[in-house]
């Protein structure tokens, strides 16, 4: 099997893994998501009471997320792409993913959006595990906070536009083309029909 077609198979194997997790949450109609927050993580939030305390929250999240996503490969080579320990690795990452969100979204309730007075990687921080989220309704849920941050400029382009482009793709089952490029975002504000 060549390269390409490992990343085909790879990228069959997400989609399936993903659309079990969006029709689980489906059949719940996400009127109650579980919730995997302890106490601890809880406490452990409401105690950020220092912008450095917050950024290094904030980088111990995105450290978790990335460290995992980078074992992918490893494991594909080592293990196998229909291996237990591939598998596993597949749902510890939708567990973290999950975990993260909570966290996330704890922290923005309280703190608000990261300003441009934190370190870079904690301003991305939201978006990068917003970004990962598996539904729709996280998304919207979540859009008002980076849509702020975009806005603000603190937030960069690039990273908004993707977020909004993977939205509208996975509400739509398709690729936004924008009528105009330098307005691609307003464009897909609308056509996404979200309003603050």
């Amino acid at each position: 099997m060549n390269n390409t077609d490992r990343f085909k198979v790879k990228n069959q194997f997400k989609l399936i893994l993903l659309l079990i997790v969006l029709l689980g949450f489906g059949a719940c109609h996400r009127k109650e998501r579980i919730n995997v927050l302890t106490e601890e993580d809880k406490q452990e939030i409401c105690n950020l009471d220092t912008p450095q305390k917050r950024d290094c929250f904030l980088e111990e999240i995105v450290d978790a997320d990335q460290g995992i996503r980078n074992k992918d490969g490893y494991y594909i080579m080592k293990y196998g792409y229909y291996s237990h320990e591939y598998n596993q690795l597949n749902n510890n990452t939708i567990q973290l993913d999950l975990l993260n969100l909570q966290k996330i979204e704890l922290y923005l309730e309280k703190y608000g959006h990261p300003t441009n007075s934190s370190s870079e990687k904690a301003i991305y921080t939201p978006w990068l595990i917003i970004h990962h989220s598996a539904t729709i309704e996280d998304r919207e849920k979540n859009f008002h906070y980076l849509y702020d941050a975009y806005r603000s400029g603190i937030l960069k382009d690039g990273y908004f536009t993707n977020f909004m482009q993977r939205f509208y793709s996975l509400k739509n089952n398709r690729s936004f083309e924008p009528k105009e490029k330098n307005n691609e975002i307003e464009e897909l504000v609308q056509a996404l029909g979200i309003h603050e």
